[in-house]
């Protein structure tokens, strides 16, 4: 068994613990704030031998890798602190807020670092990827609806949304069509003052078009949709994949009227096991902090340093249009 040291208590972790655990490791010590409860839980649930306070006792245990799944304001500098230790680490995002501290990573702590972006790694969107990548040029629209519940907020609260949500679909969109900050072509905002409105992101590539747009205050779910020649491929929400091939006349009934034209899908496709059994991809990124503690090279589908700086440089364009 390898073993692992673990930072943060949350509800999270849970989630994280059970993937790494059946993925080989045991957690060996916990490091908390303060919520001794919370803690003490956490250590009984999955047999954690020594809870601390004391980062510095932290370093000095013998692990193998570390989970990093503390509050977002406290990521970067327990990250930072554990570079000491030279061995893989798993941390959940943003890791900072501020995209010029991800220079100070020196290269072989990327290399071992996995970031925990895991929207790129549900079953739903491996299917939506095949179908992109072997259209290789076509266009996009993402809805992405943020704050649904709520009509409006303050600054602070916008604010940490966007570095702590809206972070997942931008990373996924530049995962998708291979596009980044560069790619954008225009950015239009039209919010109001208690930040409900709308967010216009146009990217443009050698081989993808596409808006993003997010709404803030407007109940909605997540809808990305591909459309090439004879296909479009949908996630809506992310978590579900449908591909659709062709159209089906509907011709006018007692009920329905009207004549209209229904979508049909080419097939059924179904949730993957491990997306019922695990949090969507904590079990992939589970194994690959295993394979980089055993020297493995692992997959270009988890998420790196570089993925988070892409995806930062987009959130503060958005910042600064929406606060300038």
């Amino acid at each position: 068994m390898m073993k692992l040291g673990v930072v943060g208590s949350g509800n999270n972790s849970i989630f994280h613990l059970k993937a790494l655990r059946d993925s080989g490791f045991k957690p060996e010590i916990l490091l908390y704030a303060g919520n001794h409860k919370r803690a003490e839980e956490r250590s009984k649930e999955f047999g954690i031998a020594q809870k601390t306070t004391n980062i510095q006792f932290f370093k000095e245990s013998n692990i193998d890798a570390i989970l990093i799944n503390s509050s977002s304001n406290a990521l970067w500098e327990i990250y930072k602190a554990m570079w000491s230790l030279d061995i893989p680490i798993l941390i959940e995002k943003p890791i900072t807020k501020n995209i010029t501290k991800l220079d100070e990573v020196p290269n072989h702590i990327q290399d071992k670092t996995i970031v925990g972006l895991n929207r790129r790694l549900y079953s739903a969107v491996d299917n939506f990827c095949l179908n992109v990548n072997k259209s290789r040029t076509g266009s996009f629209h993402f809805l992405v609806p943020e704050n649904s519940w709520n009509g409006s907020w303050g600054e602070a609260e916008f604010l940490e949304n966007l570095y702590d949500n809206l972070i997942h679909t931008i990373d996924l969109v530049l995962y998708i069509f291979k596009l980044n900050f560069k790619s954008i072509s225009h950015l239009n905002t039209n919010l109001r003052k208690d930040f409900s409105g709308e967010v216009f992101i146009n990217f443009s590539s050698e081989n993808f078009n596409g808006v993003y747009q997010v709404t803030f205050g407007s109940p909605a779910n997540y809808e990305l949709r591909f459309f090439s020649k004879g296909e479009t491929a949908i996630l809506k929400p992310l978590e579900n994949f449908e591909h659709i091939t062709h159209l089906t006349l509907r011709e006018p009934t007692q009920d329905f009227p009207i004549r209209s034209y229904v979508p049909t899908k080419s097939e059924n496709w179904q949730i993957s096991d491990l997306d019922k059994e695990y949090k969507p991809g904590y079990y992939q990124q589970a194994k690959a902090l295993a394979s980089l503690v055993q020297g493995v090279r692992i997959s270009n589908n988890l998420a790196r340093i570089n993925d988070v700086r892409n995806a930062l440089g987009i959130i503060g364009m958005i910042h600064d249009a929406v606060l300038s």
